[in-house]
């Protein structure tokens, strides 16, 4: 991306140990987010998808927190909070929690039946 760019050609002056710290970031977030998205089912996979949407609010709330800039940090929050009324609809519609979901704990109860 753009940002990345930038420290890595290091346009702004900053040491060269920013641009490391850049690049173990980027590979720890992409680990995480790999990690939590590999667990998920076929069926889950809409609420992982309006999960990861809410979070893209949040992030975009704090961003405009850290540029003092008002409207991002209120659009920001509708987006986050309509993504995370709408995560946990859609775990109720489905009778799961959201940490089953992510774990990627099966809801199939096995019930014997004994026979006579």
């Amino acid at each position: 991306s753009v940002v990345y760019s930038a420290f890595a050609g290091n346009v702004f002056g900053l040491p060269a140990d920013v641009a490391l710290i850049l690049l173990i970031s980027i590979a720890f977030s992409a680990l995480f987010g790999f990690a939590f998205s590999i667990r998920v089912g076929g069926a889950d996979m809409p609420i992982t998808i309006s999960l990861l949407n809410s979070l893209s609010g949040v992030a975009g709330a704090i961003a405009g927190m850290a540029i003092s800039d008002i409207l991002l940090v209120s659009v920001g929050g509708i987006v986050g909070a309509s993504g995370l009324f709408l995560t946990q609809i859609m775990c109720r519609s489905m009778n799961r929690s959201l940490m089953d979901i992510l774990t990627g704990k099966t809801s199939v109860s096995g019930k014997k039946v004994v026979q006579p």
